[in-house]
């Protein structure tokens, strides 16, 4: 009888909030995307992408940051899953440019179905305030 070989990486941590396998390839970790700013991504579950960055937020490749995250998403949890956000600013400094919000606001409006929610947190008061005035005006960021 031949073993079946399970296709999904291995767990590099269990999460201590939920339980679950915390997943996190080689080259997901610590990427740089521009020469001030980078970011990891990991996958908690099969539903939760979290995402840490950090470096000046003022002048990042957005179609970089995207272009990493829907390549994390297709190579798990796989194609057509829908996942929730978490989001870690605690070392992101710098204000993201008009056109970067735009962008990304953009980008999560045409892709709703990817996306079940988003979780930012530690964001820099910058940041903070610009997320409540997006809440305010009924639309982020």
């Amino acid at each position: 009888m031949s073993k079946s070989i399970d296709p999904r990486p291995c767990p590099i941590d269990i999460c201590s909030v939920t339980g679950l396998p915390v997943i996190q390839k080689k080259h997901w970790k610590n990427v740089q995307i521009s020469p001030s700013f980078s970011v990891s991504f990991r996958m908690i579950g099969d539903r939760i992408l979290r995402i840490d960055s950090w470096g000046h937020g003022a002048n990042v490749d957005l179609k970089k940051v995207l272009a990493l995250r829907n390549q994390v998403l297709n190579e798990y949890p796989g194609p057509g899953i829908n996942v929730v956000e978490l989001g870690d600013y605690s070392l992101v400094t710098g204000f993201p440019s008009h056109a970067f919000r735009r962008e990304i606001r953009h980008y999560f409006e045409q892709r709703s179905d990817r996306c079940l929610g988003f979780i930012a947190f530690n964001a820099p008061w910058k940041i903070r305030t610009l997320f409540k005035l997006g809440f305010k005006l009924g639309r982020l960021p």
